[in-house]
């Protein structure tokens, strides 16, 4: 949402009364009754009237809650009355114009409360709504007063927090210069329009220049979403790398005060947290998605708004939030292996290339649009979702999950197949620039996915091998061993077609995750291809040493990378533990130099830490039963 005031001639149609519900009057003929029983009505909003915007009714005092429609009778009607009493007592409880006072649940009760002011003049409280769908299937918005638990000065920390971010950048004189805060700021505002929103288009991206550049008839922005913008902006600008706590600890607190008094902003706020770089808490990053998820549905956004009574660029924008909200919720399952907190069957639909910022109108290519990033990663994470209850599957076997669910797994990679038919998600060539924003992160998520999978089928290989079996026993070892090779080798292609300005782009918060699971696999398949004594024929496995080669290529751009790719040194931090902790193979000894490790065999870290990663990534050659027998055969 940006509080800009919607422009434009037109009667408002949004709110709906009990009177405007009744019949439309008699038919002329009995040929026009008949018709109107098969009548099929049009309940879709018209994008050339004037609806109001539901999320800028919000003031300091209220706030619209959705309710179900059996929600908002069980409100109105909580009140001891008899069962006889005329239909019409309805009426004196609710306000479908909103011209009441609105109440609190427990003024409905006779309990008013102290803080909130009733109708008055001995008349009963009333209950203020607005009704955005077709009295059929009414869609309701419970208005309430948020002083029962909200600051009213949320308005004044938001100014003052964005003055406190001003003087961070402004007073950093040892990199930015004296008097460089501003341009700065013009910097990060400008990464954030061209860099991040055509990835996260949570906002409407000419609502949101009308504001900050102050057209006629814009409201200003919001001072809690400009903190967030710059905090999020500020990790492509690797001189800021001092700073970036500081920001983030102030939209931290912005956030923790909106949520006392939520709307789209909450929302919009909460996305650029979630998929703010460098993602250096995991857990409150869950947490920050399942509050959001709950803030969501509270706003209604878990419903199917294209035909609600609401400004066109405000049906989009919802849509866009839920979806974004959705992603994380899957993403962030698959990388910690925790439950999805939003059903698989979400009834609001995919984004379009008609649900962008310009009234609808676009190409009709996919790949020309500049959303085209993130209507592919929501389309891949619907094929995700269906992936997510066998890799989540901790409990049962390996071979199991892949035995049973082995249809599934054929669906999803032939989803993926269809997805890398779009040249944009095929590795770019080296050297070259990714044209779209966000398209460089979506094709490491979608080689991810094959990560994943491939992982999934060594998983199912080792877990059918009896110790002490030889690993090369298995008759789909070969094979196995082959398709984790290529799905190493293509991550590695790809790592090496980026350039700086790629470096700089979009990425998600899982991006390091991914790249350190896919270095666990490649180490993985490199421990079991060691232990196979070496084939004087033809042979059916891959080299050992092909796989190393592959090892040093991934290391190599990641630590010529680190100084600039934040990604990329949180992926380090990780393999080092990695590296560290494997059996002594040749050549180990250069992969520790290169990535600074130098002469120490291990790294200097609790047991606690040793246990969080190394269980998490699967590191099978720790096991006791197969580290006091190394090489695995």
């Amino acid at each position: 949402m940006v509080p800009v005031t919607v422009l434009g001639p037109g009667s408002n149609g949004a709110n709906t009364t009990s009177a405007q519900v009744g019949g439309t009057g008699q038919r002329s003929s009995l040929h026009s009754s008949l018709a109107a029983i098969f009548e099929v009505e049009d309940n879709a909003s018209d994008d050339s009237a004037y609806y109001a915007s539901l999320d800028l009714e919000i003031n300091d005092v209220e706030e619209h809650h959705y309710l179900g429609p059996g929600a908002l009778m069980h409100l109105t009607l909580n009140a001891d009355q008899n069962d006889s009493a005329d239909l019409n007592w309805l009426n004196l409880f609710i306000d479908p114009q909103g011209t009441a006072e609105s109440t609190t649940t427990a003024e409905l009760n006779g309990h008013p409360d102290p803080g909130v002011q009733g109708s008055g003049g001995g008349q009963p409280p009333r209950l203020s709504y607005r009704q955005v769908a077709d009295p059929k299937k009414p869609v309701y918005f419970l208005k309430e007063p948020s002083k029962v638990y909200g600051l009213s000065n949320a308005s004044y920390e938001a100014e003052k927090a964005w003055k406190v971010a001003e003087e961070i950048l402004s007073h950093n004189h040892n990199l930015l210069g004296d008097g460089q805060g501003d341009a700065i700021m013009q910097q990060l505002i400008n990464v954030f329009v061209n860099t991040t929103l055509p990835a996260l288009p949570m906002i409407n991206k000419i609502r949101f220049q009308a504001s900050i550049y102050a057209w006629q008839g814009a409201h200003p922005f919001p001072h809690a979403l400009l903190v967030g913008i710059l905090a999020h902006s500020a990790v492509t600008v690797p001189t800021l790398r001092n700073i970036w706590k500081d920001l983030w600890a102030i939209v931290l607190n912005l956030l923790d005060n909106e949520y006392r008094h939520p709307r789209l902003q909450t929302l919009q706020l909460a996305i650029l947290d979630i998929w703010g770089r460098p993602n250096l808490n995991a857990a409150g990053n869950h947490m920050a998605i399942c509050r959001a998820i709950g803030a969501a549905q509270m706003l209604g956004l878990h419903k199917d708004s294209s035909h609600w009574r609401l400004p066109k660029w405000e049906r989009s924008t919802r849509k866009r939030i839920w979806w974004l909200i959705y992603v994380a919720d899957k993403w962030n399952s698959l990388t910690y292996g925790r439950p999805s907190n939003i059903p698989m069957d979400t009834i609001v639909p995919l984004p379009t290339l008609y649900d962008n910022d310009d009234g609808g109108q676009s190409s009709d290519e996919l790949g020309s649009g500049s959303d085209t990033s993130f209507i592919l990663m929501c389309r891949m994470t619907t094929v995700l979702d269906s992936l997510l209850p066998i890799l989540s599957d901790s409990e049962g076997e390996a071979h199991d999950r892949f035995t049973n669910n082995r249809q599934i797994i054929m669906s999803v990679a032939m989803d993926l197949n269809k997805l890398e038919e779009n040249n944009a998600l095929n590795a770019p060539p080296r050297g070259s620039a990714v044209t779209k924003p966000g398209m460089a992160s979506l094709a490491l998520c979608h080689l991810y996915l094959s990560v994943r999978l491939a992982s999934l089928s060594l998983d199912e290989v080792l877990a059918s091998l009896v110790f002490p079996l030889p690993f090369n026993s298995h008759p789909r070892a070969s094979s196995v061993s082959h398709h984790v090779t290529a799905v190493i080798r293509k991550v590695v292609e790809f790592l090496e077609g980026l350039n700086a300005e790629q470096f700089g782009g979009f990425w998600t918060p899982w991006s390091s995750l991914q790249l350190t699971h896919s270095m666990s696999l490649a180490l993985r398949l490199l421990v079991r291809l060691s232990s196979i004594a070496p084939d004087p024929g033809p042979t059916k496995f891959p080299a050992s040493a092909e796989c190393f080669n592959l090892i040093d290529r991934f290391l190599t751009v990641l630590v010529a990378s680190e100084s600039i790719w934040e990604v990329a040194g949180d992926a380090l931090g990780k393999m080092r533990v990695l590296i560290s902790s494997m059996p002594d193979l040749a050549g180990l000894s250069d992969l520790k130099e290169k990535i600074g490790l130098g002469e120490r065999q291990n790294l200097q870290l609790s047991e606690n830490a040793w246990t969080e990663w190394l269980s998490l990534l699967g590191m099978e050659w720790l096991n006791e039963n197969e580290s006091n027998n190394f090489p695995i055969s």
